[in-house]
């Protein structure tokens, strides 16, 4: 029902910034600002989209995991869907989920309230770096009259050796 709510309030104020605005300047410039708003906003954030995607790649070569990239991502798409619907309103929010201080303060702010409310919890656990085991190994001639044919050995494996 909340939800309901905001897009009904949401439209409202579409239609009366719609209005106002295109009493103010006239209903063609009103149009072309709309159009010109959503072929900026897509041009910005396939600039910073490949921009976060550098970001989550970097954290991954140092076995981190991309919480920030992932959050900068889930804002560029809100901010696509914002941008590309027409309206003032949508396009004042889409364009400041593209300000990426402001996105990285509003991200911090979610993270805290998510930890303090329990919504979030936070698992501590090495990335990358598989466990290392001690051992040894000798190098046997796959032709070897005294073992036994591939097919029969027990690790049922193609008659290839894994060399060749």
């Amino acid at each position: 029902m909340p939800l309901l709510i905001v897009l009904i309030g949401v439209s409202f104020v579409e239609i009366a910034l719609f209005i106002w605005i295109g009493g103010l300047i006239g209903i063609g410039w009103t149009l072309l600002a709309i159009v010109a708003s959503a072929v900026i906003g897509v041009m910005l954030i396939r600039h910073q989209g490949m921009q976060v995607l550098a970001e989550a790649q970097a954290a991954a070569v140092r076995n981190e995991p991309p919480i920030k990239s992932v959050f900068d991502g889930i804002c560029l798409l809100v901010a696509g869907i914002f941008l590309l619907t027409p309206g003032f309103f949508t396009d004042l929010l889409g364009f400041l989920l593209l300000i990426p201080p402001l996105r990285s303060a509003m991200g911090r702010r979610l993270w805290d309230w998510g930890v303090r409310t329990g919504r979030l919890q936070t698992v501590s656990r090495r990335y990358g770096g598989a466990p290392t085991v001690d051992g040894e190994a000798e190098e046997v001639d796959p032709q070897d009259p005294a073992l036994p044919p591939i097919d029969q050995s027990r690790w049922g494996g193609s008659e290839k050796s894994p060399g060749s």
